[in-house]
């Protein structure tokens, strides 16, 4: 009470954001899509979360891993050029996930990736 309920602080090129109060989980998803937007950063994987599949791609050396656990009710299709190290099949021609599944795909950095309507 009586203390900011969020604050920002720039440092150098990056910027911090605190948030001490106990919003509601939808007002805290709201304010964090807010920010996101104002710094460019978008879904890794467009129309993911809506279907209940999470989607983290992460930077190696000379390749990006992209980590697929599909959490929803249906099976998805997820396509890329690269394969999954679980499996070993290709995502070219479209992976498919059942609920429940999960992939790591190998990629070339910024390769796109797209989820395929079933």
């Amino acid at each position: 009470a009586g203390l900011p309920a969020v604050t920002r602080a720039r440092r150098g090129e990056g910027r911090a954001v605190y948030v001490s109060a106990g919003w509601t989980q939808e007002a805290r998803d709201r304010r964090l899509a807010e920010i996101a937007a104002e710094l460019g950063i978008g879904p890794t994987l467009p129309g993911a979360a809506e279907a209940g599949l999470e989607a983290v791609r992460r930077r190696g050396d000379g390749m990006d891993f992209l980590f697929l656990l599909h959490h929803g009710e249906r099976p998805l299709t997820v396509r890329a050029v690269g394969d999954d190290l679980i499996t070993g099949a290709s995502a070219r021609d479209g992976l498919r996930l059942a609920q429940g599944g999960a992939a790591v795909l190998t990629l070339a950095p910024d390769a796109p990736v797209e989820l395929v309507e079933d």
